[in-house]
């Protein structure tokens, strides 16, 4: 097993994703994401703006109807799908959440 440095995480473009799409902001403003650890830059983060709010907030009012008319099994077998996701990619998780949070 490899043992990974903090300092292994390239900087790169994170994007917004809104109604199950990656999309830039819609002004394509960025910001940059800094290392409070390092100083180092992680990488460039899109600056969302009101309308991509308002664009997400009506995504969100559409997954909740979808996910109302599922069963309470069903929407727990999601929560356990994205839990395992989380698991399988702890390895790349961690060095960034770890700069990240400094």
């Amino acid at each position: 097993m490899k043992t990974l440095t903090v300092t292994e995480v390239s900087p790169r473009q994170v994007r917004l994703f809104i109604g199950g799409q990656w999309m830039d902001a819609s002004d394509r403003k960025t910001f940059q994401q800094v290392s409070p650890a390092t100083g180092d830059v992680m990488g460039f983060v899109a600056d969302a703006s009101r309308e991509d709010a308002r664009a997400a907030i009506a995504a969100a009012g559409r997954a909740r109807r979808s996910m109302a008319r599922l069963t309470v099994f069903e929407r727990s077998g999601l929560c356990q799908r994205i839990a395992d996701a989380i698991v399988a990619r702890q390895a790349l998780l961690a060095p960034e959440l770890s700069l990240e949070q400094g």
